[in-house]
């Protein structure tokens, strides 16, 4: 049984579409959800060319990265989806953000308000766990791995 039904039935087409038209939106939500400082005509005017007084410049810098993410996402949606891809989806996201970005982590993150530190992945986990989300029939999938599956890794 599938949690969240197609409600919509949108073709590819409509799909990317909306996503074009929204695209606006979709940025200045992705900043949000980062705690950028930036309010959503700010968005839209940095997205537009134009310099924006008072705003920081680590979130022009967001705000610039997410834009060529979604672009690049925009004009490879048909291109297969794999661990290469999603890392250059990370470079695009992340340039400039990180210590590292366009790979896959190498050291100890944690999570603000837990005290739970993922494992950090290898490649052939990554690898795998993409597989099972690609070949799951469910839109629910762990993305965890157990000690068991790490330690024949």
């Amino acid at each position: 049984m599938n949690e969240y039904p197609d409600k919509f039935h949108l073709s590819p087409e409509q799909s990317i579409f909306i996503a074009k038209k929204k695209w606006d939106e979709n940025i200045y939500c992705g900043m949000r959800m980062e705690n950028r400082a930036v309010t959503f005509p700010q968005t839209k005017t940095i997205l537009s060319g134009v310099n924006v007084p008072n705003v920081q410049l680590d979130d022009i810098q967001a705000i610039l990265n997410m834009r060529d993410a979604w672009r690049y996402l925009l004009n490879t949606v048909n291109d297969p989806l794999t661990l290469d891809y999603l890392c250059k989806l990370n470079g695009l996201i992340a340039r400039n953000e990180a210590l590292e970005w366009g790979k896959l982590r190498t050291g100890t993150v944690g999570i603000s308000g837990t005290g739970y530190i993922p494992p950090v992945p290898s490649e052939a986990s990554a690898q795998r766990a993409l597989h099972d989300i690609m070949n799951s029939n469910s839109t629910h999938c762990s993305l965890h791995t157990t000690a068991q599956e790490t330690e024949t890794i």
